[in-house]
């Protein structure tokens, strides 16, 4: 269950809040679940996520910024979908494809950074603007039309040869698969209007399903899964919804969190970096690292806080960035704090008449309290731990000041 805690404090004639919350999600036992998840709303989907086999793209192209997003076709490579370029072979040749020796063939595999460059995409000809990988658009029949034959080898080790057919008005994949032997030869058309809210619609090749299977995609800001790593790896990660961004530094010397600032859009800009593995293994969690995402409703600070392997369960907690402030010409109220990182003890500036002083970690509890403040009084961080704390001081006058330290010994 989510944690929340608002703490609300005044600046002039003007009301901030400061949002603070903690969370874990499991992958499950099997490692076997896909959760995306909201840093508004916490936890929007907790899904199987080992029951299809590829996904296609329900966006439409965006000229002349990114067409390849209408055309990406994904693969779940992370429970074992494995794809091939039958070399020489076009959508033509389907009913006469010679396998021999297709272990040598060219392996295609999604890109970790980017959710568009799908495996299927990833014979893209860059001097093409209008060849996707897997096929070229077609200005008389206003489709992209299949140019490739492939090969996939499914989780059991089955074989299919697969073609896109096409693209058909920006509006429908028809595709086209069969076992090597001819037998199963279907053909199926997976719309993409009726899922334009999703970023894909997944197809289940043994049962020939069409599946919708996530939350809209302006309702979830990352998701943690089990995915595979540019060296072909497995790994669990947590990866962003593609209008988000993010950026890492030391959290014992963060540096000014602001909404709105933009960081690294890659898909994988937090990746598998916060925890010390070199496999799908959670073990050893690395907590010298603090993460800012920006969402399309502010900017956020996270902190990964625990892991337990057993149940590949992921504990953080994470706050709300403040706004880049330009409070009532300047007549905001501030204070300092120093040393920040602090070892063994801080002091306050800038501020007088406090009535009372908290410091409270990121769950919410409370450190620290008294109630008065004298000028150049020392407050002892001698028996806190190193972290990420918050200072709340509340004024005779009744306002409430809050700011963010560090302890680092």
């Amino acid at each position: 269950m989510k944690l929340r805690y608002f703490l609300f404090f005044a600046i002039s004639s003007n009301i901030i809040s400061l949002f603070a919350a903690t969370d874990s999600v499991s992958l499950g036992q099997n490692k076997d679940r896909i959760v995306y998840y909201s840093f508004k709303d916490g936890k929007v989907a907790d899904i199987k996520n080992d029951d299809w086999h590829l996904a296609f793209s329900c966006r439409p192209a965006q000229f002349p910024s990114n067409t390849l997003q209408s055309a990406t076709i994904r693969i779940n490579e992370a429970y074992g979908v494995k794809l091939f370029k039958v070399p020489g072979k076009n959508p033509d040749d389907f009913n006469q494809i010679d396998t021999s020796g297709w272990r040598n063939w060219d392996q295609l595999h999604d890109s970790d950074t980017s959710w568009w460059m799908g495996a299927f995409n990833r014979n893209i000809n860059l001097n093409d603007a209008f060849n996707y990988g897997w096929g070229t658009y077609n200005f008389m029949a206003h489709s992209v039309v299949g140019d490739s034959l492939f090969l996939l080898q499914l989780p059991d080790g089955s074989l299919k040869k697969f073609a896109v057919l096409k693209n058909e008005y920006d509006s429908a994949f028809i595709v086209q698969y069969a076992n090597i032997d001819n037998s199963g030869n279907t053909t199926t058309k997976i719309s993409k209007r009726q899922y334009r809210t999703k970023n894909f619609v997944y197809l289940d090749l043994n049962s020939n399903t069409i599946l919708d299977r996530e939350p809209a995609a302006n309702s979830w800001d990352v998701q943690f899964s089990l995915f595979i790593e540019n060296e072909n790896k497995k790994k669990i990660g947590m990866l962003l919804n593609d209008k988000n961004s993010a950026t890492v530094e030391s959290s014992f010397a963060p540096s000014e969190c602001i909404i709105g600032q933009t960081y690294n859009n890659k898909l994988n800009a937090v990746g598998t970096e916060w925890y010390a593995n070199d496999n799908d293994t959670l073990t050893s969690l690395i907590t010298d690292l603090l993460w800012k995402i920006r969402t399309s409703y502010g900017n956020y600070t996270f902190n990964f806080s625990a892991l337990n392997p057993e149940n590949n369960t992921i504990e953080f907690y994470y706050n709300l960035c403040s706004a880049a402030l330009g409070i009532d010409n300047g007549a905001a109220i501030s204070f300092d704090i120093y040393p920040n990182p602090a070892s063994d003890k801080i002091y306050l500036s800038g501020i007088k008449d406090i009535s009372k002083i908290s410091i409270f970690d990121y769950r919410g509890s409370t450190i620290l309290q008294q109630d008065s403040y004298q000028k150049n009084e020392v407050l002892s961080t001698l028996n806190i731990p190193n972290g990420i704390y918050f200072i709340n001081l509340e004024l005779k006058t009744g306002q409430t000041l809050i700011k963010k330290f560090v302890v680092a010994k």
